[in-house]
């Protein structure tokens, strides 16, 4: 971590053992601000950038994670990063079973709704297997 830039100014850094992806995650904690670090391996850097660049337009669409930058860690590590800001909350997984019948239709109406926004951006740069 401490070949990550600004790691000097981090109060904490908890590592995420959920999630779809097999980045590396980690919360990070500066004063009150909450981050989210992804570490992987460089060679899905082109798939990585093109990932961050997806994350922003899909941003301008649904309510997502803000991408703030990207970069190599070339030091011992061989590794790149993206760091996100970080959404709060619980997964829908944990909360879902305690939810009215109602509650979790209007949830899957939003998820379905926000979906079709999300497919609606055309791709302009296609990540590969």
């Amino acid at each position: 971590m401490e070949k990550l830039p600004y790691h000097n100014n981090w109060d904490r850094i908890t590592h995420i053992k959920k999630g779809w992806s097999q980045d590396r995650k980690y919360l990070v904690k500066y004063e009150e601000h909450s981050y989210l670090l992804r570490l992987f391996d460089l060679s899905e850097w082109d798939n990585k950038i093109k990932e961050f660049d997806f994350i922003t337009l899909a941003r301008e669409v649904i309510p997502c994670s803000k991408p703030l930058e990207y970069g190599k860690i070339l030091e011992n590590l061989d590794s790149g990063y993206l760091l996100l800001s970080f959404i709060e909350g619980r997964e829908l997984s944990e909360c879902l079973v305690n939810l009215s019948l109602q509650r979790q239709y209007d949830f899957g109406f939003e998820a379905g709704t926000l979906l079709k926004k999300l497919h609606s951006i055309p791709l302009t740069n296609k990540i590969s297997n």
